[in-house]
């Protein structure tokens, strides 16, 4: 078997395999030595060249099955035809994950120039993989710790310490102690770093355990309506251009709302999800007919609302923004967030800014405005923290609401164009990653689904079912003065954490060869 291993092409695929089919929607059974085949081949070639070819191969093949769903996106977004569509997915798969191959040959490089045993090969393919996991720029930023969380694994629980990406570190830990026992056996001693491998894995299963059980109750209950209106594609694709098709749309919204309210009476707030409403609710449009019709239904329910919709600056030259807006009981619109985040290729065109003809390449493709960043919406006497679909996988960039103590955190997404399996799976439990990492629980409104409430351990207290209409009331605890985690100090300083490992690992290499 170890032989097998030392052919690149073989150990890239096998442990693609292994990856691929460990990330959600999988279980993740290979998580702890996925790596190993990768890594083992890395030990044992000198030539960076051929690592660099097993970790590609590994990467496209673990982005092939994980990622698959990139070729839907592009047909159903981009109106591409199949074939094109089929090309996407093979670029993608041959970019999408390159921090493997860049790590581990980058590792081998280091090795040889270095002389570095077996056990500092390891540790240095451990540290550069995770720095690179953090700093290669992904259009969908996964890392090896969100499958935690996605199985149950009470170790996700020390998230509110160091995050899912240093936990991903403490996954790759993992696949190094494996991987150094494969290599000796059957050899005297090869039993060693499993022992530690298997002590590690239950040590951290039960702190994670203990961690979580010292957790506060919560002290607060808010009554919240989740609206999932099932809008398809092509009906939201006209009603964002042109007026004629946005009553349909309008009408759909308030149709399932009213429903919803008539079974859960007692409800606080309603939320409904990204660009449920195709029409903008700043101040200068309030006057229009279907903005005054929208926000007389509001006010006649006597709920408050956050409602995923459309913003415009107010110049001569309007600029669009996808944004969430924030209803008193009155009917009065209160608080605007426009997103920051953008996702490319889907609301911009990288490069456009420099070279406008690029935004001709695929019309489809929409240009919206950045928004100035993060803000929280005082509603209900609750402060929530809103979050619009990608802005909930950047970790650094939620913690920049930690200094406003939100009491919770609302993601609107839309999960539409990207099928039905994957996607919606792996959008979802990255997102609900972020009530570990900062203990606030978190209300999702989707479009088709998973729309859920996620407490502050990561346990979903509901998930709707996909692509059917959908509104329901649940109760969502809440702390009503909640304390900030360790890790919303820490997440800041994440690029600079993982710059201090590279350097440590190479001042602790000069000592070790020193002493």
């Amino acid at each position: 078997m170890k032989s097998l291993l030392m052919r690149p092409a073989v150990a890239g695929l096998i442990s693609g395999l292994l990856i691929g089919t460990s990330y959600p929607p999988f279980p993740a059974w290979s998580l702890f030595f996925c790596l190993s085949p990768l890594w083992l081949f890395s030990l044992h070639e000198n030539r960076w060249k051929k690592v660099f070819f097993a970790g590609f191969v590994a990467q496209f093949f673990l982005s092939l099955i994980g990622f698959n769903w990139v070729s839907h996106t592009a047909s159903e977004f981009g109106h591409l035809p199949k074939s094109i569509s089929y090309l996407i997915l093979v670029l993608f798969c041959c970019t999408g994950s390159l921090h493997f191959p860049i790590a581990a040959s980058l590792a081998v490089v280091i090795k040889n120039r270095l002389a570095l045993s077996r056990k500092q090969t390891l540790l240095t393919l451990v540290i550069l993989t995770g720095a690179a996991e953090w700093f290669y720029p992904m259009i969908f930023p996964w890392n090896l710790g969100y499958p935690l969380l996605f199985n149950k694994l009470k170790m996700a629980q020390l998230a509110d310490l160091i995050g899912f990406s240093l936990l991903s570190l403490v996954v790759m830990g993992f696949n190094a102690l494996f991987t150094l026992s494969l290599d000796h056996f059957p050899e005297r001693g090869w039993s060693r770093p499993l022992l530690v491998f298997l002590i590690g894995v239950f040590g951290l299963e039960m702190a994670g355990g203990f961690w979580a059980n010292r957790l506060p109750s919560p002290d607060k209950k808010l009554n919240v309506l989740l609206v999932q209106p099932n809008i398809g594609n092509y009906d939201k694709f006209f009603a964002e251009r042109g007026a004629q098709f946005q009553e349909p749309v309008i009408a759909k919204d308030l149709e399932i709302t009213q429903a919803g309210l008539f079974k859960f009476p007692q409800t606080d707030v309603v939320i409904w999800p990204e660009t449920a409403l195709p029409i903008p609710l700043d101040p200068q449009f309030l006057s229009m007919p279907q903005q005054s019709r929208v926000l007389d239904f509001f006010k006649s329910t006597q709920k408050h609302f956050i409602v995923g919709g459309y913003s415009q600056d107010p110049g001569i030259r309007g600029r669009d923004y996808n944004a969430v807006f924030a209803i008193d009981q009155d009917g009065q619109v209160i608080a605007r967030y426009q997103k920051h985040i953008l996702l490319a290729f889907g609301e911009y065109f990288p490069g456009a800014q420099w070279f406008p003809f690029l935004k001709k390449l695929i019309p489809a493709i929409s240009d919206f405005g950045r928004g100035e960043g993060p803000k929280i919406f005082t509603l209900a006497g609750i402060q929530f923290a809103p979050m619009i679909c990608y802005e909930g996988l950047d970790t650094k960039y939620v913690s920049s609401y930690a200094s406003g103590r939100p009491q919770i955190f609302v993601n609107v997404t839309n999960d539409s164009w990207f099928g039905e399996d994957f996607e919606p799976q792996q959008h979802l439990i990255m997102t609900a990653a972020r009530s570990i990492e900062y203990r606030v629980p978190l209300i999702r409104a989707t479009n088709t689904g998973i729309s859920a409430i996620v407490d502050e351990t990561g346990q979903f207290m509901a998930r709707s079912p996909q692509n059917i209409e959908w509104a329901e009331g649940f109760e969502v605890p809440y702390q009503s003065n909640p304390s900030p985690t360790p890790f919303s100090f820490l997440a800041p300083w994440l690029s600079a954490i993982y710059g201090a490992l590279i350097l440590g690992l190479f001042v602790w290499i000069w000592f070790y060869r020193n002493v």
